[in-house]
């Protein structure tokens, strides 16, 4: 059989039914089935790719994360769109069994004119308590919403709301927000709050509960940016990734459990090519891992590395993937994860945006060693070509096209779990899709 360029096997593909359209899991997961096994350094190899979300409803944007006392367990979150239009709410997604096998799990009640929508992000505590965030309605405007479980997702708390800071905008306006457990139980969410409906005034503010989200402290960090992901320790340290004004992107460290807040290390510029949000993570050695597609000019993959104060240390580019379609296309969605005694893994897709005569491609790469100078290749994930348009985009599509804000990754047993959103189903949204990749 003879390979298309990025890895998928042309004899095995198949069709699949057109952006905005019902599709099946099966046919997905069919095209490309080749990939499965030892990639190209003979190291690592990529397992079959599971689906997380339903096949019949589009999903985009997620949040993934693993038990650090029990790999087995693992929790993801995404945008699930529920019918035509715009309605959304915050799926949440568990496996029992390291991502082999996924189920949906009620995490979020909803009501008329209230409920979780947007911004949907997990962790898992180190004793096993799943923990949820995301953007919910509330006839007081838009505020981070919590629930948790302590039995692998069977029942969840009723939701607490995270206290904003006084506002006059919707009452308190909450967005672009995240979530993170550190190994004491402390929780800490992050948020971006509108204050001031004039002037459009953004502050970035940061929570914590030490009472499993029953009361929250929120304080201001004094940026005016949008966070996505919080690294944080038992001692007290936390460091926020932040896209700022200008597609400046960097990060805000508290040593004092988020009570005052340094001054912003400023990490370099976003690439202009497509939005595309910092990621972050705290490897096994102490060290805070912030990857991202930066410009200007030509796309880089930068990786920067900061110390337990959220001083840059060291800051480089990673080799750009063997591949047509990443010197053509886009790259989109950067991520980076760590398991708790290990090193951090980079994750990015590379996408040709399909046109109403031609059709497209996204292909999956990942990074297993990020460290300098590594000569270790990227992984191909997945890699698969997306069909021409097939009529207007829903407002689903018209607001993610690129499956989302953000994707992450997680960890597991010997490896990584890969996962990324497959856009032939849904035109940029579409069925949220995980695969392992396995050291050794």
């Amino acid at each position: 059989m003879s390979r298309t360029e990025g890895g998928c096997a042309s004899a095995m593909s198949v069709r699949v039914a057109p952006p905005h359209r019902a599709g099946t899991v099966a046919a997905i997961i069919a095209s490309c089935v080749l990939l499965v096994g030892a990639a190209p350094n003979g190291t690592t190899g990529v397992g079959e790719p599971v689906a997380v979300s339903a096949p019949d409803l589009s999903v985009a944007e997620f949040s993934a994360a693993t038990g650090p006392s029990d790999p087995s367990l693992m929790v993801a979150s995404a945008i699930d769109n529920d019918a035509p239009g715009p309605e959304t709410h915050c799926a949440v997604y568990v496996s029992r069994s390291g991502g082999s096998k996924w189920s949906e799990v009620p995490a979020w009640p909803t009501g008329p004119n209230f409920g979780p929508v947007y911004d949907p992000w997990v962790d898992v505590g180190v004793d096993g308590r799943l923990h949820a965030s995301c953007i919910y309605l509330t006839r007081f405007g838009p505020r981070v919403g919590y629930v948790q479980s302590e039995d692998q997702g069977r029942t969840w708390t009723e939701p607490s709301l995270v206290t904003p800071l006084p506002g006059s905008f919707h009452r308190q306006s909450a967005d672009k927000s995240a979530l993170e457990v550190a190994s004491d139980g402390t929780i800490y969410a992050c948020f971006t709050q509108v204050i001031s409906p004039q002037q459009l005034q953004r502050t970035l503010a940061v929570s914590r509960s030490e009472d499993q989200g029953n009361t929250w402290i929120t304080q201001d960090t004094g940026i005016s940016g949008f966070c996505n992901g919080l690294a944080a320790t038992a001692d007290g340290v936390v460091t926020v990734a932040f896209l700022g004004n200008g597609l400046q992107y960097g990060t805000v460290t508290s040593t004092d459990d988020g009570d005052t807040w340094s001054p912003p290390v400023m990490l370099g510029e976003m690439w202009a090519g497509s939005l595309e949000l910092p990621s972050i993570v705290r490897d096994g050695g102490g060290r805070t891992i912030v990857g991202e597609v930066a410009g200007p000019g030509s796309p880089r993959l930068e990786i920067s590395v900061e110390d337990n104060a959220g001083e840059l240390i060291r800051q480089y580019a990673l080799a750009r993937p063997p591949s047509s379609t990443c010197d053509t296309g886009r790259f989109i969605q950067p991520a980076v994860t760590a398991p708790p005694a290990g090193s951090a893994a980079f994750q990015v897709a590379c996408k040709i945006d399909p046109t109403e005569d031609l059709p497209g491609r996204q292909e999956v790469w990942l990074y297993t060693d990020i460290s300098p100078g590594s000569a270790t290749p990227p992984v191909q994930v997945t890699g698969f070509d997306i069909p021409p348009f097939d009529g207007p985009p829903t407002p689903f599509v018209r607001r993610f096209p690129d499956g989302g804000d953000y994707w992450e990754l997680t960890w597991k047993a010997g490896g990584w779990l890969s996962m990324w959103i497959d856009p032939r189903t849904g035109g940029g949204p579409g069925v949220l899709m995980a695969a392992p990749v396995m050291s050794g």
